[in-house]
Formats: C-alpha cells, sequence, structure tokens
C-alpha cells in the first residue's frame, strides 16, 4: 500500500512545557545544601551555607575586581552555575510519531508525542576566599559523581511521567587570582564541567480532536488496485474515514 498526502494548513498553537526552566531548578536544588565550616578559637566553628544562582562567571568576576578594596565578606563563598551549550542526541530520542497518553485527574485523555531528547552542559562556578573552602565544597560534590549521578525528573505538569536522567561531571579546574598589588584581595574560583541529556517535550493534547492532523487528498492503493481517498490520522496511525 502506498500513500501520496499533503497537510492542510493550520496555525500552530503555543505551546511550553518549561522543561529546560525544570532542569535550571533542579540543578540548583540539588546543590543548595553544601555547608563550609570555619573553626575559630576555643574550638569554636561556624557553619555557612553555601548560595547557590544562576548566573554568568565573567559577571561575577567583573563584580568581584570592581569592588577591591570594599567589603566582600558577604560574597564568598558562593556556587555561581549557568548552561554553556545544547546539542540534540538522536540516539535516545525515539519516532515523533509514538505517543505518550494517560488519563488526568479530571478523566480525561492526555498525550504527547515522544520528545526530543538534548545533551545540555552546565558549568558551574565555587568562588572561595580561600582554597580549604574550595577544598570542603568540592569533597561534597565530587563523591556523588563516579563520574555520573541518575536523577528522577517530572518535566510534565499534566502528565505524571518520571525521566531518569544521568548527569555526569567531566571536569574540574581552578584559577587562583593571586596577583597584583599586594592590598588586592585573593578569591579562588574552582570551574567543575557537567554534562546531561534531558528531554523536551512538545505540546500536550487534551483530546484526541486538539491533536488531529488530516492529511487530504490521500491516495491509497488497496491490493485490489482500487484507489479510495482517505482521512489519515499521523498521531494515530490509523485512518479515520474513507471517501
Amino acid at each position: 500500500m502506498t500513500m501520496k498526502y499533503k497537510y492542510k494548513a493550520k496555525e500552530l498553537p503555543h505551546h511550553y512545557n518549561g522543561c529546560i526552566k525544570t532542569f535550571i531548578t533542579i540543578f540548583g536544588m540539588r546543590f543548595s545544601n553544601i555547608t563550609v565550616v570555619r573553626k575559630g578559637k576555643e574550638d569554636n566553628s561556624k557553619k555557612i551555607i553555601v548560595p547557590i544562582e544562576y548566573g554568568n562567571k565573567q559577571k561575577y568576576i567583573r563584580f568581584l575586581n570592581a569592588s577591591q578594596g570594599g567589603s566582600l565578606d558577604g560574597s564568598f563563598p558562593r556556587i555561581v552555575f549557568e548552561l554553556t551549550g545544547f546539542s540534540p542526541n538522536m540516539e535516545m530520542t525515539d519516532n515523533e510519531a509514538n505517543i505518550i497518553k494517560c488519563i488526568d485527574d479530571g478523566g480525561n485523555v492526555v498525550y504527547t508525542n515522544s520528545p526530543m531528547w538534548w545533551d545540555v552542559d552546565v558549568s558551574m562556578y565555587i568562588t572561595t576566599k580561600n582554597v580549604d573552602d574550595g577544598l570542603q565544597i568540592l569533597e561534597q560534590i565530587i563523591p556523588d559523581f563516579r563520574p555520573n549521578e541518575s536523577w528522577r525528573v517530572k518535566f510534565l505538569e499534566k502528565i505524571p511521567i518520571v525521566d531518569n536522567i544521568l548527569v555526569t561531571l567531566n571536569s574540574g579546574s581552578l584559577t587562583d587570582n593571586w596577583e597584583g598589588d599586594i592590598g588586592d584581595r585573593r578569591y579562588v574560583v574552582w570551574d567543575l564541567s557537567f554534562r546531561t541529556t534531558i528531554p523536551v517535550y512538545g505540546k500536550i493534547h487534551d483530546s484526541l480532536e486538539d491533536g488531529q492532523h488530516v492529511i487530504w487528498d490521500s491516495n491509497v492503493n488497496i491490493d485490489n488496485d482500487v484507489n479510495v481517498r482517505a482521512l489519515y490520522d499521523d498521531l494515530t496511525g490509523e485512518i479515520i474515514e474513507t471517501i
């Protein structure tokens, strides 16, 4: 059976699932409980929760350099991270025609096409006043990645799917700005490079009619060589009606 068809043009509806935003949030939460302990006199110690934020390394470094001579005690230690690259992962991506379907809380059928998987690169910058603070932070991160860590993430709100993603710690480097005038402030920057693969889902359909793509002028050649016109649903792969 052979088919020739063309799509009926229609306006594409807006959709946004926030898959990338969800990953950014989960990444930040994963490293939000890191602490640094500083020992004082008479065995007194002070525990500091290391703040983490999404941002650009160069802007943060410019802020530190511009603030030399001022009070920056509240700026250390600190973790900053950002997305630095994307690339499609075709090995993990299934056929777009595959459908993920379920029943929502209201008893309605909701479904979407299989997602497009993307490799995502994340750079993390750990800024400290001294090497010891940085080593404490590193040893709360590195042992958990061998060299990867498995995360279970729910990327969709309407469809109860939990995806397993592997977050890999690829490499690390150290930058010590022990340069300049004697009065300049010293800070140490540890760079960590992560990579993972996340799913990016398309539109969530609330009903069959909402997601139906009708193909017109389909010439279907049956075994007896009788040509018929058909309405064909490319989401389900079914012929809806023959004409």
